[in-house]
């Protein structure tokens, strides 16, 4: 009898497709939410599997089934983000040029080489901090700032400076006016090294 039983269960083992368990095969709620995950009906498939995982929830089985149907629809949405995302591109208009400072250009150019240092035409000095006065803190202040095609200034930063002087060396600079920068006689905006000095007046 034993003998008999051993040779039932062999040819069982024997009828089960390639890469799916015994358990799977003998759950017939997995094997239904596969296969209509497998046609694309994933909300379906989840919908089974997610009741059978709340009136089991230890069910291992079962919770296979579902990571695997989730990962499923998970790839498919993928897939139709990617589709809409390349039907968007071709329906937009085609990007502007960048503009720089009202003007229509390229990246910045560094003064240097044939691009000549531009002259200031208009200067504003800075308005000395108080609390840095006070406390005697001077120096120099070296910034790199954006000069665009118009001659203004279009960005500006700190390099290397104080604390409690770069605020008000930024807001100097920032107010500052170049004569534009022609590259082959188009103006193009340049990227220039700039100092602003603080001393204390006794």
């Amino acid at each position: 009898m034993r003998r008999m039983l051993f040779a039932v269960f062999v040819v069982t083992l024997a009828t089960v497709p390639a890469g799916v368990t015994v358990a799977q095969v003998q759950d017939p709620i997995v094997v239904s939410a596969r296969q209509l995950s497998q046609k694309g009906d994933h909300d379906a498939a989840l919908k089974m599997l997610r009741s059978t995982l709340a009136a089991h929830p230890k069910d291992e089985n079962i919770k296979r089934a579902l990571i695997d149907v989730l990962t499923a629809k998970r790839q498919a949405l993928l897939g139709q983000v990617s589709e809409l995302e390349r039907e968007v591109a071709t329906l937009l208009p085609p990007p502007l040029p960048r503009t720089v400072a009202g003007c229509t250009a390229g990246m910045p150019v560094r003064v240097g080489g044939n691009i000549r240092t531009p002259m200031k035409i208009h200067d504003v000095k800075p308005i000395y901090p108080p609390l840095a006065q006070s406390a005697g803190v001077q120096g120099i202040i070296i910034l790199e700032a954006v000069i665009g095609c118009d001659g203004k200034i279009a960005d500006a930063k700190i390099l290397r400076g104080q604390p409690l002087l770069n605020e008000a060396a930024l807001e100097a600079v920032r107010q500052w006016e170049y004569t534009p920068t022609l590259l082959n006689g188009v103006p193009v905006p340049v990227i220039m090294t700039m100092t602003v000095t603080f001393t204390v007046q006794d």
